[in-house]
């Protein structure tokens, strides 16, 4: 799994955002925002729902590998936002593949790396 954290203000909690998730988390914009960038990519792009921490969608790569991409705010600052990224893999890979290198997931990340890049509305990203 791999974590983008930058900041932004172009994106806001929607009114019933605290209906669905955790009090003070949201990630609804961001989701909507980065699932639009990725099919503009000619990505194929799942269908975005709620879970406790934000909000999340599925995303097929080249090679038919599916992502899973998860955005959400800090929760403490408005302007603080995540994305996870991952890609569901069964136990053994995880048992045998521990610690190596996805090439899948590298490409991914180079692609969102390129997308939040151009955005002029977002600043300090970094990867962990």
């Amino acid at each position: 799994m791999k974590w983008v954290y930058f900041k932004s203000d172009k994106f806001k909690a929607e009114p019933d955002e605290a209906e669905l998730i955790n009090p003070g988390k949201c990630g609804r914009q961001l989701a909507k925002w980065l699932g639009e960038k990725l099919t503009l990519r000619g990505y194929e792009v799942g269908v975005m729902y709620a879970e406790d921490w934000g909000f999340e969608f599925d995303c097929i790569l080249p090679g038919k590998d599916k992502a899973l991409i998860g955005c959400q705010n800090d929760g403490t600052v408005a302007n603080e936002w995540a994305c996870t990224l991952r890609i569901p893999r069964g136990f053994l890979h995880g048992l045998f593949r521990r610690g190596k290198a996805d090439p899948a997931l590298d490409h991914f990340q180079g692609a969102l790396s390129d997308i939040l890049s151009k955005e002029s509305q977002i600043s300090e990203v970094r990867w962990e």
